[in-house]
């Protein structure tokens, strides 16, 4: 991943751990070409707060940050 995309990816992670959490345990983040449209990215997020919450979200665009942003809406 570009330095660009890694640094998008820990604010959008920022934002929703601050608005949502006081803090994350751990966030997994995964990018891949989506089955849907030829040079569509997929996104998928698994965020671990704690006491047994996790926060799951999914999206796709047409290029990676798109897709993060998508999913990080969800």
């Amino acid at each position: 991943t570009s330095d660009a995309l890694r640094t998008h990816v820990e604010q959008g992670l920022g934002l929703i751990t601050s608005k949502y959490f006081d803090h994350a345990l751990e966030a997994r983040v995964t990018f891949r070409k989506a089955a849907k449209g030829a040079g569509a990215f997929a996104c998928d997020i698994n965020l671990h707060a704690g006491r047994g919450l996790t926060m799951r979200g999914e999206g796709q665009g047409p290029d990676a940050h798109r897709a993060f942003d998508e999913a990080a809406e969800h």
